[in-house]
């Protein structure tokens, strides 16, 4: 989709003439003005004028009493009037609730003469938009429809468009018609969505957008084959987890591995026993689906000697499994995450190179309940959820991992009719959770990436490490 936007609204604007509210000089104090739409819709055009006296830079704020969720910034090179586009939304477009909020302007003139502003609005109705449409995988596998999905959300009810458009000359496009509900996170599988009409071979584009505000859809890049998807036969993995010290490429080259996991569903435990036989001892659990485990043995007819951190108590664990519900599957090749618990950080990476480096907090253990520590480990990316409640607190922009362990936003309770970040915030770089990671709500200052983002970037399947030291 292209990024030139639509303009729903015409130029008609609210005219507030705002004198000075500070100023280091009083050259052109009297030229400063701010000018806002009369409305102001999410996932559309609405357009902020500036008029000034000289050329300089100017800073747009959009905030509440306890929360930044936008910032707009750029040059003017001379004076007059300059329009400010803003499409409605937070940082990475994510969709702000509909209430007033508080809209800062700040201006440094060339002369070093400094203007500031500050307005109220209501940011009202909402067109539709798609937060994120993911794939399962980046290859579809034509003898197997019934395995490859799209996660997908959408801001609105409606009825979105799939649009498969072949890279290669001559090949058919297809298109479908997909009805969601606004505000879930939706799971549709290739054989649910395009019956038997399905894509030929080669490389597509494919493009989840609603006809009626396209230019916030979401796309994606899908190789198509009818090859035969391999039934790959187990291996000894050796090691799991990249040395604390390894470089850039070293940590990329180790997440890019494939892992054996349990296939069992993602929330189902397999017991890891003492001896190979199905009535020995449990030395604890693993999910399925998942967690990735070291193989230490094969030489057993029909059972597997592995090392996990298991779920109990997130120690590493050795013991026996049935080889039978053992399977070796491949991450995506996109992008990777990895978790430093003694530094409370998590790194994103993306085709082989740091993005970014964020502050999380990770599940801390109590006395009796040795399981809310959060296990080391190698994983995948399992389905993505849209929220949940818990003692009183909301968390966002969840992704499973492990079971019942999953990364998302930190909490927020509502005050005011506002959302407070403030105690989930302080306890960044700290273990403060119940098992899952809790990723700050601010954008890193490198790459923009926060909770959001990973939600509507990371897919199913991507590779989660995650290292004690």
């Amino acid at each position: 989709m292209g990024k030139n936007r639509t303009r729903r609204m015409g130029r008609a604007a609210l005219l507030i003439m705002l004198l000075v509210l500070w100023s280091g000089s009083a050259a052109g104090e009297d030229g400063f003005q701010f000018l806002l739409p009369r409305a102001i819709r999410s996932y559309s055009e609405n357009c902020f004028t500036l008029e000034v006296p000289e050329a300089g830079n100017y800073r747009i704020t959009i905030h509440d009493e306890t929360t930044v969720y936008r910032v707009l910034e750029g040059e003017i090179r001379e004076a007059g009037k300059q329009d400010v586009l803003w499409d409605g939304a937070g940082f990475n477009e994510e969709r702000l609730d509909q209430r007033r909020y508080t809209i800062d302007a700040a201006f440094s003139g060339s002369s070093g003469t400094l203007y500031s502003a500050q307005l109220s609005h209501t940011v009202g109705y909402t067109y539709q938009a798609v937060n994120f449409a993911l794939p399962s995988s980046a290859t579809l596998y034509l003898n197997r429809p019934k395995e490859w999905f799209i996660e997908l959300k959408a801001v609105m009810d409606g009825t979105l468009t799939v649009e498969w458009i072949p890279e290669e000359s001559g090949a058919e496009k297809l298109t479908a018609a997909l009805a969601v509900k606004g505000g879930k996170v939706k799971q549709v599988f290739l054989s649910d969505l395009m019956k038997s009409r399905l894509p030929g071979t080669g490389f597509y584009s494919v493009h989840v957008f609603d006809p009626r505000n396209p230019e916030y859809g979401k796309s994606f890049r899908v190789r198509v084959t009818d090859e035969e998807k391999p039934d790959e036969p187990l291996f000894l993995t050796g090691e799991i987890l990249p040395p604390a010290d390894a470089d850039e490429s070293t940590i990329w080259n180790w997440m890019m591995k494939p892992s054996i996991v349990v296939d069992i569903g993602f929330h189902q435990h397999q017991k890891i026993l003492k001896e190979p036989e199905l009535r020995s001892e449990s030395l604890g659990t693993v999910h399925g689906q998942t967690q990735g485990l070291k193989v230490l043995d094969l030489s057993v007819p029909g059972w597997a000697r592995i090392g996990a951190w298991n779920h109990e108590t997130g120690e590493y664990t050795e013991g026996w499994v049935p080889s039978n519900k053992l399977k070796v599957v491949h991450p995506e090749t996109d992008y990777g995450l990895v978790f430093r618990k003694s530094e409370q950080s998590l790194t994103v990476y993306y085709q082989g190179k740091a993005l970014d480096t964020l502050r999380v907090s990770t599940g801390k253990a109590e006395k009796k309940h040795a399981d809310y520590e959060t296990p080391a480990g190698a994983y995948l990316t399992g389905t993505h959820r849209g929220s949940f409640s818990s003692n009183g607190k909301k968390f966002d922009y969840v992704i499973q991992y492990d079971g019942g362990n999953m990364i998302h936003q930190i909490p927020y309770w509502w005050k005011n009719g506002l959302k407070d970040f403030s105690a989930g915030a302080e306890a960044l770089g700290t273990k403060a959770s119940h098992g899952c990671i809790r990723v700050q709500a601010e954008p890193s200052g490198l790459a923009g990436i926060n909770a959001y983002w990973l939600w509507t970037h990371i897919p199913y399947g991507s590779r989660v490490i995650i290292l004690e030291g």
